[in-house]
């Protein structure tokens, strides 16, 4: 027989073994594995030692990187393992399926064709046998068992007779065309040759028995017409331009909660059985639930071997009764959980996220091809000795040093393209020289700078061109004013000039007083530390100095008639802008805002809660004076017929802290005097509103708050209470003697008994 078809499931240990045995005794002179046919100029990187698995064969457009496609491998892969024959026994390797150029001019056309949904065949199977969840059928049947060569021959025929009642999608026919016509062309040339075809199960029968040349090149010609038919333009010519490279994997990415759809529930669970494929059952359910005690203890839990033994028995037990060779994972997960695992949902998640799982990474050698944009990452990081690693690196970053300042750099413009190795922890504001990085590379941000070459050849470049891209998409000022404070951590001057403009444009047409405040606290930042970056802050000057300017116009008509829920939302862009102005070095604007927020004070239509807010700000900034301070206050709290408003006022002043009111007994005892002249009624309608402005005080200041009230006079200190005398009912003489001799060896001097 010169073809021999193997149906595999992909990333399946047992059909990976029993491949392996298969290739080994029939000794096949080229081998045709289900693939883009543009990988076969990286195939001889996978005899390279330094490629280790899980890597994912990654195929990308030249001229749109972002259009990428990964193709996963792992050790128990049956495509892997036929890899590896191939390349040690030196023996062809062809690729077998539609080029991805085909398929990347379908997404370029944004297709999106009304498709059945495609049969799942492991389900269709499994219902077939009368067994619910097909995966766990599948691994019973396949994947534990031992490895035969019979079973690429019932696979054969399950998938034939499946697929004369199942759905088969154009997708599926179109790939199906062009594997046979690959095939029959091998044939043609190499007719004596032993050809080992390693495809998909539900794909087998389409190899197995084909239709003429003729037939099958007029089925794809029809199938490529149909498909250009339904397109808004036919297909590009020439088609394009496709790139491949390995790139590493990991476990968490082959998992079916990942979103791949190839994914299984437990990769971790398949590693293991390919590691100990030959172990017999028993020692292999040994195995697993040793590593399940080993974690347990990791995580401070104990797990004896008495119970690690309890669990195997129990795990053989329930294989038995549920009419099964050996155990599976899901008979070890039941044992494990009655006999090892205490009665914890967040253990249990944890310990299965870490075996059945994983955080296996792989990795691929440095001659691997890689854009130009990799290539400047890795030598930016190899010059600033940064490892490029899958563990959690901190690093705290001194800013005043050179060496860390372009460190920070790269981290904001990894930052700015969206590539999340390096994530800031603490505050992002402005306002130190050090920064804290937690540094942890993912498989998937390899594919991330593929899709960002697009944008230059160089972070710098990328960075530039791929902020100042996102900024003409920004309508509103605060995100603007963020970026621009990123693009100067990143000293980038070539993407500040330009979003420079895009603020001014955006700034000159908002009126909201909320979003010019919320721009001011990143521009003032840049203009306070611009010493720790290497790019001219000056141009923020300007900027700057007309949001102030807008900020103290549009105050005045911003407070006026509000209720109280929009008053709250406009206090905090007050305190925003208060606090950024507050901060700006060599700056004439102080008086101006101060002048602004009196005008709030004394304008008689200004919301309440804004007014007391107000005066709080002039008197922290001791532009008010106390005696001034406590003539507003008295004002207020003599107004009767107004509790309301009194109160929101009270809200307003008393906003953020209760020192003013430990420190300043006047203004303390006119709101005592005030609340004590109350009315009943009135006294249980203000309290709300008085509880509402004390709740944020800390405990301490309401306590010292209180201490002060509770006196006679408010504003003097409460004299302490001489301790109180206990009574000679409570006073026994005869056990106060028996401490008699402990304070005499306590009080006692040196050198005396």
């Amino acid at each position: 027989m010169p073809t021999r078809i193997f149906g595999i499931r992909h990333h399946g240990p047992g059909s990976a073994q029993s491949l392996h045995q298969a290739l080994h005794r029939w000794q096949p002179q080229q081998i045709l594995i289900e693939g883009p046919p543009e990988a076969e100029p990286v195939t001889h990187l996978a005899a390279n030692r330094d490629l280790q698995p899980p890597v994912a064969l990654l195929i990308y457009s030249r001229e749109q990187p972002q259009t990428s496609v990964y193709y996963p491998f792992t050790v128990f892969s049956p495509e892997w393992q036929a890899l590896q024959y191939g390349l040690k026994a030196g023996i062809p390797i062809h690729w077998l399926d539609l080029p991805q150029c085909y398929h990347f001019a379908l997404e370029q056309q944004q297709r999106q064709p009304h498709l059945p949904t495609p049969t799942n065949p492991i389900q269709e199977l499994a219902q077939a046998a009368g067994v619910v969840h097909g995966d766990r059928w599948w691994d019973q049947l396949i994947e534990q068992r031992q490895p035969s060569e019979e079973q690429f021959t019932a696979i054969l025929e399950a998938m034939t007779a499946l697929r004369e009642t199942a759905t088969i999608t154009d997708g599926d026919r179109l790939r199906e065309a062009a594997m046979q016509q690959r095939l029959q062309q091998i044939q043609r040339d190499f007719p004596r040759d032993r050809l080992a075809v390693v495809c998909g199960a539900w794909h087998s029968p389409a190899l197995a028995v084909m239709p003429s040349e003729a037939d099958v090149r007029t089925q794809l010609e029809s199938l490529l017409e149909s498909l250009s038919g339904s397109l808004s333009k036919p297909f590009p010519q020439p088609l394009p331009e496709v790139q491949a490279t390995w790139i590493p994997w990991s476990y968490r990415q082959l998992a079916a909660g990942s979103g791949y759809k190839a994914g299984m529930t437990a990769p971790g669970w398949y590693h293991y059985l390919w590691e100990t494929r030959h172990q017999p059952p028993q020692q292999r359910a040994l195995g697993w639930l040793t590593q399940v005690a080993g974690h347990l203890r990791e995580l401070g839990h104990l797990a004896s071997t008495a119970e690690v033994i309890d669990a195997v028995r129990l795990a053989n037990t329930l294989a038995a009764l549920r009419d099964r060779p050996q155990p599976g994972l899901e008979d070890l997960q039941d044992a494990a959980q009655a006999v090892m695992l205490p009665d914890s949902a967040s253990l249990t998640s944890q310990l299965r996220d870490r075996l059945e799982i994983s955080d296996r990474l792989g990795q691929v050698p440095h001659n691997t091809p890689t854009t130009p944009l990799q290539q400047d990452l890795r030598q930016q990081a190899q010059q600033l000795h940064l490892e490029i690693s899958s563990d959690l690196t901190v690093l705290d970053l001194d800013l005043r040093r050179p060496r860390d300042n372009q460190r920070s750099q790269l981290f904001h413009r990894l930052g700015l393209l969206g590539i999340s190795w390096a994530s800031r922890q603490g505050n992002p504001g402005l306002g130190t020289f050090r920064e804290l990085w937690h540094l942890q590379w993912q498989p998937s941000l390899d594919v991330q700078l593929i899709q960002r070459c697009i944008w230059g050849s160089s972070l710098e470049t990328a960075a530039n061109a791929y902020s100042q891209s996102e900024a003409e998409a920004i309508d509103h000022l605060p995100p603007l004013a963020a970026l621009l404070d990123r693009l100067f951590r990143a000293n980038l001057p070539q993407a500040i000039s330009g979003i420079r403009d895009r603020l001014e444009t955006v700034a000159s047409q908002t009126q909201d007083l909320s979003q010019l405040a919320a721009a001011l606290p990143p521009l003032v930042g840049i203009l306070r530390y611009r010493n720790l970056q290497q790019t001219d802050a000056t141009v923020i000057q300007p900027i700057c100095d007309r949001l102030i300017l807008r900020c103290c116009l549009n105050l005045r008509a911003a407070c006026r008639h509000l209720n109280p829920t929009a008053a709250r939302q406009l206090a905090e862009a007050i305190l925003t802008a208060h606090g950024a102005i507050a901060q700006l070095p060599d700056c004439p604007h102080p008086s101006r805002w101060l002048n602004s927020l009196e005008t709030i004070l004394n304008a008689p239509d200004s919301a309440s809660l804004l007014a007391g807010l107000s005066c709080r700000l002039l008197l922290d900034a001791q532009y008010l004076s106390r005696d001034r301070v406590s003539q507003h206050l008295g004002w207020v709290l003599s107004q009767p017929d107004n509790l309301d408003d009194t109160g929101h006022w009270l809200e307003g002043f008393l906003q953020g802290s209760g020192l003013l009111l430990v420190h300043d007994d006047r203004l303390l005892g006119l709101i005592d005097q005030w609340v004590r002249s109350l009315p009943e009624d009135r006294f249980l309608a203000v309290l709300p509103l008085l509880h509402r402005s004390f709740a944020p005080f800390s405990p301490a200041e309401r306590r010292q708050i209180g201490m002060k009230v509770i006196s006679d006079v408010p504003g003097l200190h409460i004299k302490e209470e001489p301790p109180q005398q206990p009574s000679s009912a409570t006073l026994d003489p005869h056990r106060s003697r028996k401490v008699l001799p402990i304070l005499r060896q306590i009080l006692a001097k040196k050198g005396r008994p």
